[in-house]
């Protein structure tokens, strides 16, 4: 039997890139689960970056930080 999992938000995501409060809360809660993201949440994230103008170094230090598995699209 494996991890229980948690299907993360895009605003759950954004807390914990942002170190907030609700971030830190929300990654107590999901310590012993498998945090997976929808196709979506991984849409809207990009676009952010894109809007944000983003370089490559804080996207890698977003990518490293949210280790997320996304779900497909046809899943």
């Amino acid at each position: 039997m494996g991890k229980a999992k948690a299907l993360v938000d895009t605003d759950v995501v954004s807390f914990f890139f942002n170190k907030s409060q609700l971030g830190i809360l929300y990654r107590q809660s999901m310590l012993k689960r498998a945090s997976l993201s929808s196709f979506m949440t991984s849409a809207e994230i990009e676009r952010g970056m894109r809007l944000a103008n983003w370089g490559e170094k804080k996207r890698d230090e977003f990518e490293g930080l949210a280790g997320l598995k996304v779900i497909p699209e046809d899943n």
